[in-house]
């Protein structure tokens, strides 16, 4: 049975993906076999329906009332079944979602699943009182574990979508305890205050930015004394800086009370009033996203995993909450960094490189693509393409980007987008950007901006045009993102002049999952948008 909108989306999954389908499956009848049951045969279960068609249409009240009789009846066949699946049997081959490339079959067995489903509850304190609220599409690897999870506490579930008219209502009316996320849904609602609070009085705007400002500083001396804060290069803070924190956190006691009373409890009232905490993944969160939600006391767990590992490697929970980390390794996984350049030679903590992992919930492989499996599996170990490093005691994990992402200049510099790409977005003119320039002379940024802050900053200067084209082709609109794009990406900041972006182009629309650009958790498809927008590319990259 399916909704609706995974009966729209698997059409046009099939639509887009036909030829990669049929190249893995060797058979053009499988795959018309499967777009055609999906067009006949798909029950819609949920909103209105045509009546005036032949399908039958079964309420979900009915589906239960079968399944009752036949328990009544002693039917056994599933229990029959499930005493016949072995762990290491099939269980699902799902296709990635290709942000740099074509799609691969991944193959995970039922014990893969399984040690996701044996060890988050416990890990992350989740249990049968909790109300979780989805907003993920069910096909999803990382929603399907959360089901899964979910269903293995007891717990209730509430269906809503990654739409801010749709999704702050129903954290209102449901008032989750626990919310399955992506970073783009935290940076969203992060843009929304910050957005009210431009438009709030003189008054209104102080007391916000003085509430934030004692709240970031007690909690940054509440991270040292806690150890929540991560440490790279040393083993602990030296005696002067905890002295220092315990007279923070001392004196800024009565005001972060306060703080918390006139507005960070109205920023929790958003998400119900009830949340427990969210889990955050299939991406990273940005540092200042991540410090603003932990300031105002919404604990997101920022988690990673991909779905050749079933999908969770490493996750923040409730007793190991390590800001602008992805937290410790699940039980049972291990995670090493090795040198990109040589995946024998292991790093040591604090150093970046590419990040293998063994364990449980590795897949057994690509789908009829034993050399691509043979190439990111090597002695059990799993390359997840992934840069990152361990803290100084090596017990939680930061991502710092994708060797795939890696952009080469011509002059053989080697440059990390996501890093420029999470400065550019503490603009509050910026919406979206992607950094490009592989192969060319010089870095650029495609960037979509926050139409709304860009009215305003319009209105405030004078600046006149009829249309978005008009707009963003304004002299002294490109002006604006260019002093921006200085001041956010400069020496000062930590950046090498090499990293510094040359040539921006605004694009007059958002990336969407639609358009093909967007992959279901909302991340970048880089090869797809580089396609579309080679011309742009050309032109600002030289």
């Amino acid at each position: 049975f399916l909704s609706s909108e995974a009966k729209k989306f698997l059409e046009k999954y099939l639509e887009e993906n036909i030829e990669n389908l049929l190249k893995e499956t060797r058979s053009k009848g499988t795959a018309d076999s499967v777009k055609n049951s999906l067009i006949n045969r798909a029950v819609v279960i949920d909103g209105q329906y045509n009546k005036t068609h032949s399908y039958k249409i079964y309420s979900f009240d009915k589906i239960n009332k079968f399944g009752e009789e036949l328990l009544a009846k002693g039917d056994t066949k599933f229990s029959e079944i499930s005493k016949n699946v072995q762990p290491d049997d099939l269980a699902t081959i799902i296709y990635t979602s290709g942000t740099t490339s074509d799609p691969k079959g991944v193959m995970l067995i039922h014990s893969n699943f399984i040690h996701n489903i044996r060890v988050t509850p416990p890990t992350q304190r989740l249990n049968k009182e909790d109300r979780w609220l989805s907003i993920l599409p069910s096909w999803h690897i990382f929603e399907r574990i959360a089901e899964y999870c979910a269903l293995s506490t007891g717990a209730s579930t509430a269906y809503s979508k990654p739409f801010k008219q749709v999704l702050l209502p129903d954290l209102k009316s449901e008032k989750p305890t626990v919310m399955v996320s992506v970073p783009r849904i935290w940076e969203s609602v992060y843009k929304g205050v910050m957005d009210n609070v431009k438009k709030g009085s003189t008054l209104q705007k102080t007391i916000f930015n003085w509430a934030i400002g004692i709240g970031e500083e007690h909690k940054k001396a509440e991270g040292i004394l806690n150890n929540t804060l991560p440490l790279f290069d040393q083993a602990d803070y030296t005696p002067e800086e905890i002295t220092q924190a315990k007279k923070t956190v001392k004196s800024l006691g009565w005001k972060y009370r306060l703080a918390d009373k006139l507005v960070f409890k109205k920023i929790r009232e958003v998400t119900g009033g009830e949340l427990r905490f969210a889990i955050s993944g299939g991406g990273a969160l940005l540092e200042t996203v991540d410090l603003f939600f932990n300031t105002v006391g919404i604990m997101v767990c920022e988690g990673y995993g991909l779905t050749e590992t079933s999908p969770v490697l490493t996750a923040r929970n409730p007793e190991n909450y390590i800001m602008f980390t992805v937290g410790p390794p699940l039980p049972e996984v291990e995670i090493k960094i090795v040198d990109k350049d040589d995946y024998n030679k292991e790093l040591p903590n604090g150093e970046v490189g590419i990040v293998l992992t063994k364990g449980p919930m590795v897949m057994r492989g690509y789908y009829k693509n034993e050399e691509k499996t043979k190439e990111v599996i090597k002695n059990g170990w799993f390359n997840t393409g992934d840069l990152g490093k361990k803290t100084y005691n090596g017990k939680y994990l930061k991502l710092v980007g994708r060797i795939k992402d890696t952009i080469v200049l011509r002059g053989g510099e080697n440059i990390e987008p996501h890093p420029l790409e999470d400065r550019l977005k503490e603009c509050d003119y910026i919406n979206m950007v992607i950094i490009v320039g592989q192969d060319k002379s010089r870095l650029g940024a495609l960037i979509v901006p926050d139409f709304e802050a860009l009215k305003i900053y319009t209105e405030k200067e004078n600046i006149e045009y009829k249309n978005i084209d008009e707009l963003i082709n304004h002299p002294k609109v490109i002006s604006l993102f260019q002093k921006e794009q200085k001041r956010l990406i400069s020496k000062e900041h930590g950046f090498t002049p090499y990293e510094t972006v040359m040539g921006i182009a605004l694009l007059p629309n958002e990336f969407t999952m639609e358009a093909g650009e967007m992959t279901e958790t909302l991340k970048m498809k880089r090869f797809e948008i580089h396609k579309k927008y080679k011309e742009e590319i050309d032109r600002i990259c030289g």
